[in-house]
């Protein structure tokens, strides 16, 4: 019995890579520092808020610092996690500001 030829058959590129090298290759895109924010990809400043954006903003810092200190005080109700609270945090503070 003869044996199949097999072509010449390159492995992965990724396959060859060491770890080392595959973590420069995954810093194609380095991650945004604080002096780049509010920047877009481009290098452009960010266009600003509009009224309703700062304030959504306003209301995810608000809520946010409400859950953690209900989470760390254990006071949440049993089976409480973020996205319910903060639908609720988010109404009750639209509310406020609606009266």
């Amino acid at each position: 019995m003869a044996q199949d030829a097999k072509p010449d058959m390159k492995p992965d590129a990724k396959a060859e890579m060491s770890k080392s090298d595959m973590s420069k290759s995954d810093m194609s895109k380095p991650e945004m520092g604080k002096s780049e924010m509010g920047k877009s990809e481009m290098g452009k400043p960010a266009k600003d808020m509009s009224a309703a954006q700062a304030a959504l903003r306003e209301r995810q810092k608000t809520c946010g610092a409400e859950w953690k200190t209900v989470k760390a005080a254990g006071k949440a109700e049993p089976g409480m996690k973020w996205p319910k609270f903060w639908s609720a945090c988010n109404t009750r503070l639209k509310g406020e500001k609606k009266a």
